[in-house]
């Protein structure tokens, strides 16, 4: 299993590539459009020409929404982000990436997360686009938000319209439900295995997943490290990528925010007052910009290296 980061957000991130590679990360999950069509994607795609760790572009993340969230990004939209990321790649002389089609499609606009054959047809075309446009690499479906009941029968429904080509890898999501510890399986399961062998019934295929840290007391995040990134399940299957994320909820409306990269100065103007390697969880999301407390606990991500293993 590989580790990856969740990190940019469709901001630029070239100077703190050496300190995730630092870390143990070997690839870094990029959502290149974050910011929309109008985004430099060929700046950011260029950033990872010569690194050590290896991008994996996010044709759409959040939900899968232009930024007034009134319509869905079509699947030709999509098509045609593919299309323009390979062009950029291959300006750059950029090789080793993958691309991900989506995200969390089951929670996602109405018009993607109430009709997975419009998913499927999306990562269809998508998938159509990158190997027209020369690309021969790892194509991974969005990841269903979650493998509980709802996330699993979704991916179900999407891969039963069939047009989902044979060598797209089955994206998926894995968070830990409210108030539970990382290893207490969802309603409706008995234990992670059996989430596993849920998910393995659905496809034969190969997957990839994000597993969530959160940012909170340093202890409890050592141990959902240990227990997210090392679970393996009983069969012992090994052709899995785990990518881990950073965020916590909005607290202001719930939304999902991302961990942001610490540097320049406090919140309240204030000089730094934390080494700027650490991550700073935040209070806020993009709707509420003004609300970030200075208060918010600082949290260091440790190596994985440094985590105790049992």
């Amino acid at each position: 299993m590989e580790l990856a980061l969740n990190a940019g957000f469709g901001d630029p991130i070239q100077h703190e590539l050496a300190l995730i590679a630092s870390l143990g990360f070997t690839v870094v999950r990029q959502d290149l459009f974050a910011h929309g069509d109008g985004a430099p994607i060929e700046t950011l795609v260029g950033e990872f020409t010569g690194q050590t760790v290896r991008p994996l572009f996010l044709l759409a993340g959040g939900k899968m929404e232009h930024d007034d969230g009134a319509e869905r990004i079509e699947p030709h939209e999509l098509a045609a982000r593919a299309t323009r990321l390979v062009a950029a790649a291959n300006a750059c002389g950029l090789v080793s990436y993958a691309v991900e089609v989506g995200n969390e499609p089951d929670i996602a606009h109405d018009g993607y997360a109430s009709r997975p054959q419009d998913f499927a047809e999306a990562v269809r075309q998508s998938h159509e686009a990158l190997r027209a446009a020369g690309f021969d690499g790892p194509v991974i479906s969005g990841g269903v938000s979650n493998l509980n009941e709802r996330g699993l029968d979704y991916l179900k429904r999407a891969l039963a319209v069939g047009t989902v080509p044979a060598d797209v890898i089955a994206g998926f999501h894995r968070y830990p439900e409210k108030a539970r510890g990382a290893l207490a399986p969802h309603d409706g399961f008995t234990s992670r295995d059996d989430e596993w062998n849920a998910l393995t019934a659905i496809s034969g295929r190969p997957r990839a997943g994000v597993y969530r840290i959160w940012l909170s007391h340093r202890a409890r995040e050592d141990r959902r490290i240990h227990h997210e990134d090392t679970h393996r399940p009983a069969s012992g299957r090994q052709r899995d990528v785990g990518y881990p994320v950073l965020h916590r909820a909005c607290r202001h409306c719930r939304r999902r925010v991302s961990a942001e990269r610490r540097s320049g100065s406090e919140p309240d103007g204030a000089p730094l007052r934390h080494p700027p390697y650490e991550w700073r969880a935040q209070a806020s999301c993009h709707r509420h910009p003004a609300r970030i407390r200075s208060a918010d606990r600082l949290t260091h991500l440790r190596p994985p290296s440094a985590v105790r293993r049992r």
